[in-house]
């Protein structure tokens, strides 16, 4: 798997389309918890951004 991770500001909210079926916001106290992100994120990128 390669995993491609952008950083970036937003003008206004992300608006949901066909391509996004659901947003929320994560807190970092949301990242401990393991079914809260897909396990790549969990287990590879949150603890490299930490």
């Amino acid at each position: 798997m390669q995993l491609t991770v952008y950083r970036c500001g937003l003008a206004a909210p992300p608006r949901l389309a066909a391509e996004l079926a659901d947003s929320r916001r994560v807190t970092g106290a949301d990242l401990r918890a393991p079914d809260v992100l897909a396990p790549a994120l969990h287990d590879v990128l949150v603890p490299q951004l930490v």
